[in-house]
Order: structure tokens, then sequence, then C-alpha cells
């Protein structure tokens, strides 16, 4: 699925996207009233994240009009994202109803924005900063859930103390699901050999704004791990998805359905087939029926932190030798003084000296390194 961004912001990329294989699409955020004026300036290293800290919204009815003309020109599964104005519910449920009728087949009520929040003159809360307020979290949702017939997402910040507690508060409410990532607000990228001045062409000073990308993952697959762990709600995982397995390892943790943008906007809309072919052909080759036998696999293996010495490798790591290249990278870690390279081949020369932290295991790149227990990477 597009996550609503510049990608869905047009009937002709929402087209693009179906034909490459999209899923569904969340169509970009729509407002009754914009606090915070939207300019559309980004920034990107390739891989890693794509940083923005401002970005164009539509508004009541331009974002209507485009809901409108992407269901006469497709069949295609069609989310709106919405956002109302804090805690004015008659807001959110005009927005809500008016998505329904234009043809939308579900809303994402959008609580996670990064580059939106109170203005500074104390005005309109939007964005994250509904998100960061558990019990209007709850409110809006179950007002809008009343209100319309189509299912509804809230789409959560997790940049607050207690995710869960979020979590809970819109399944009581009634949700449909929930759409979980980590969108933290980061810092722009900045020259140090320019004296700190923004990178971002086009811009003298920047704001601080949304860091989003494969550097996310980590955080995103927890939140959507704790997400499953703690509700029954249906999941729409993303954040930091750039590969296929990317995707795996976000439904292994607990998502049903899963969410991609930044990849899709440094690499285009063909890039879908990549991610579609490799999650077919790892479901056949691993005999996967459904996405349904892999979802949540990855929490049996999950435990609470003071549960971790139970679990704890007693043995030293074994070497094959067979697959070692002498490279060095186990020699050279600087916590360990456990191993050297001998006539080209990794020795334990102190069981005493190794940790069993396993993270030689985990730099090997011929996976010449293995724990008891098959636990080597």
């Amino acid at each position: 699925m597009i996550g609503s961004s510049p990608l869905t912001d047009n009937v002709d990329f929402i087209k693009m996207a179906e034909d490459n294989g999209a899923g569904a699409v969340s169509v970009k955020l729509t407002m009754l009233v914009q606090p915070i004026p939207g300019l559309r300036k980004m920034y990107a290293e390739r891989g890693y994240y794509n940083f923005n800290p401002s970005d164009k919204r539509n508004y009541f009815e331009e974002g209507l009009e485009l809901v409108r003309k992407a269901r006469e020109a497709t069949d295609f599964v069609l989310w709106t994202n919405i956002a109302g104005p804090g805690e004015d519910t008659d807001g959110w449920i005009k927005l809500g109803k008016a998505m329904e009728q234009a043809g939308a087949d579900a809303l994402e009520l959008n609580f996670n924005c990064p580059n939106m929040g109170t203005t500074p003159e104390g005005g309109v809360v939007v964005g994250s900063g509904v998100g960061k307020n558990t019990e209007l979290c709850y409110l809006v949702t179950n007002e809008v859930k009343k209100a319309v017939n189509i299912p509804v997402y809230p789409k959560v910040t997790c940049d607050v103390p207690d995710v869960v507690a979020v979590f809970k508060a819109v399944e009581r409410a009634g949700a449909d699901g929930i759409v979980v990532n980590a969108g933290y607000t980061g810092a722009p990228p900045i020259d140090i050999y320019n004296g700190g001045k923004i990178k971002i062409r086009g811009l003298e000073k920047c704001s601080y704004g949304g860091a989003v990308g494969h550097m996310n993952k980590p955080y995103s697959n927890r939140f959507v791990g704790l997400c499953a762990q703690n509700t029954g709600l249906t999941i729409a995982g993303g954040g930091g998805i750039q590969t296929w397995s990317d995707a795996v390892e976000s439904i292994m943790f607990g998502s049903t359905h899963t969410t991609v943008c930044s990849v899709i906007m440094t690499e285009g809309f063909g890039y879908l087939r990549n991610l579609n072919d490799g999650l077919e052909r790892f479901m056949d080759e691993n005999g996967y029926a459904g996405l349904a036998d892999m979802r949540g696999l990855a929490l049996n293996y999950i435990c609470e932190t003071r549960e971790l010495h139970q679990f704890n490798i007693k043995a030293p790591p074994s070497f094959d030798h067979e697959k070692c290249v002498g490279c060095g990278s186990c020699e050279k870690i600087g916590s360990c003084g456990a191993i050297e390279i001998k006539g080209k081949k990794a020795f334990l020369i102190s069981e005493e000296a190794c940790q069993r932290c396993s993270l030689c295991a985990a730099l090997c790149p011929k996976g010449a390194i293995s724990f008891t227990g098959g636990q080597g990477i």
C-alpha cells in the first residue's frame, strides 16, 4: 500500500500505483483548517532516509475533488488521509462523511504528522499534536467511527511515552484497524564544509521535520510488534520498508498490510514490482500459502529484557574454516580480544575472554561463525 504522500496527490500517480501492483493507496492529506502553511520541500539520501520539514496539504474542496476524480478513474482501493481541527469532532465528521460520499473505501485519521502540532499562537491542534493526547485520539476515533460506514484507521504517532496506551485507546474507540510506523521529528541535513548551512536547495533556513526511511525500520517493527501483542487490531505497518524482505519482517512482527512511501519516492512506481515479485518468490520458496501463515511469527521469539538471561548462549563460538576467508572482521572487534586470524583463518584463542555477545557472528560476511543451538548468523 502506498502511504499518503506526494505519491498520492494526483490521479495520474494513483493510477501508476495501481498499474504497478500496489494493493491500495492512501490519498494525500486533506484538512479543513491549515494552521501552518504547507510548503513542499524534500531531501533524501538514497537507501537511508528522507527528510521533509513541510509538505503541501489539500484544502477541503481540493481533497474532495481529488478523491472524486480518482474514484471515477479507477476501481482501485482508496483510503483517504484526513485531519480535522483538534477537538472539533464535528469537523472530523464533516471530513469523514464527505470522503465516504466521494468514494473513499476507508478513512485514515491523521494523528501522526510530525510537521503539524499546535500553532505558535496556541491555536488548532492537528497531526502529532492530536496523537500525543490519548484521550483526544479516543474521542476523535469514536465519533468518526459512529458517523461513517467505511473502515476507520487512525494513523498514530509513536513519539509518545506510552504508545501502547494509544493503541488500546483507539481499539476501545472502535477503530477497524491502525496504521503504525516510526515517524520521528529529525534535524535537517547540514553541510559541515559550509558552516553548517542547510543542504536542502532553495531554503536559507529550515525547521526540524519528518525523518523517515530505512533507518526507521527497527523502531517501526517494534511498534508493530507492541500493537500486535497488546491489541486485536488489524495493522497497516510500515516505516523503513525498502525491500521485499523488509516487508516480510513487518508481517512477521504482526502487520496485516504493509505501507511503503520513501523507497517509491526515490526509485519510482516501477519498484513496486520488485517488492511484489520478491515477496511472492519468498513465500513460494518457504511454503507460505498466504500472509496469515507468517504473520506474527517473530513474536514467538520476543521476550522481556529481564528474561534474557534465561536464553543466554553458554558455549563459545565455533568456526567453519571452509567458509572463513580470514578477512579479519571478527578479529578487529574493539570490545573483544578472544579471536585471532592465523594462516588466513579465524580461531578462538581464549574462551575466558569470549563474552558470548555474538557480535562476531553478526559481522562475519561469510557466515563462518556460529553458536551452539543454531543461534549463529
